[in-house]
């Protein structure tokens, strides 16, 4: 992060151009942000189900998911963790709360890889790159289409599926497991439940439309902002951003990836024509907007949830 804002001639030239910012973008760009965790909290609702999760309860899940768990140093799993908890108030046993939400999370990164990938691959289509560049982005789509592949035929291969029964039962430290459990019967029934989940191709494709127009309203966040700040930012390339700034916080252990989106941004902006001192305003306005701000609302709801006075259940699942 000190190396972007020492190339992009400091913190002051940068808070200047922030300053000079037009607002009605930027309201434009807090409209892109709610209207995404709008589209979260709608997925949201399609996994748990509409009947056990009212709208406010899932905005409010949502943002403790995708606003709060992003900014944990081991996110998503902080998150994911408080909204097992706060689902398990809501007499939804536990086993079943973990696997909804691991289908959402499932979903959610799938998705985002597919977006990712188709604007690659839009951007070396029609983009004038560098040789390295071409190389560069072509190893990166076969590498997504390699993990799209292998992590789908991984999901639906029984034996990886009992594997996973075979190890989660082992570390269960609540509960003995009994001898003489067929794994294959337990891995059988994991899987129809994530089908249950899951539901019919009209409910896929839903949560893959409301996970696609999620990516897709971040990414327009970093466009409303880039123009704020005067830069003629094409929607493909705040996309191409907005991903690499996304991928940045999968580091672990560094809190919403934290320095490393400040640079991989502005980067990636730069390369197409933005200046750097606004490409690093546009960045720090789209970080305070998008992940900043959620994180706090994130707090707010989590401790709006615990003040609700709801008998947790001892369903285990």
């Amino acid at each position: 992060m000190w190396l972007a804002v020492a190339a992009a001639g400091g913190l002051r030239d940068a808070l200047h151009v922030m300053g000079q910012m037009r607002a009605w973008l930027i309201a434009l760009a807090v409209g892109s942000i709610v209207l995404r965790f709008v589209l979260l909290a709608a997925q949201m609702r399609r996994v748990i189900g509409r009947g056990e999760l009212g709208v406010g309860v899932a905005w409010a899940l949502a943002l403790v998911v995708f606003g709060l768990g992003a900014v944990t140093p081991a996110a998503p799993a902080e998150g994911l963790a408080l909204a097992t908890h706060e689902l398990r108030r809501r007499a939804v046993p536990t086993r079943l709360a973990l696997l909804m939400l691991a289908v959402l999370e499932w979903f959610t990164q799938r998705i985002f890889l597919v977006v990712g990938a188709a604007d690659l691959a839009l951007v070396l289509a029609v983009r004038h790159l560098t040789r390295q560049e071409r190389w560069t982005s072509a190893s990166l789509l076969v590498a997504a289409a390699v993990l799209l592949a292998v992590t789908g035929l991984v999901v639906n291969n029984p034996r990886t599926v009992e594997f996973a029964v075979r190890v989660t039962a082992s570390i269960r430290l609540r509960q003995r497991r009994v001898d003489g459990i067929d794994d294959r019967i337990a891995a059988h029934e994991w899987r129809s439940l994530v089908r249950s989940i899951v539901g019919n191709r009209r409910n896929r494709l839903w949560l893959g439309a409301l996970s696609a127009g999620a990516v897709l309203a971040d990414a327009g966040a970093l466009w409303f902002t880039c123009h704020a700040a005067g830069l003629r930012i094409q929607l493909d390339i705040a996309l191409l951003g907005a991903v690499a700034g996304n991928v940045a916080t999968w580091v672990p252990l560094l809190p919403s990836g934290l320095g490393l989106v400040e640079v991989a941004i502005p980067a990636i902006l730069h390369r197409f024509g933005a200046s750097l001192d606004g490409a690093l305003a546009a960045t720090l306005v789209y970080r305070g907007l998008g992940t900043l701000a959620p994180s706090l609302f994130g707090l707010g709801s989590l401790i709006a949830l615990r003040s609700r006075r709801i008998e947790p259940t001892d369903q285990d699942g």
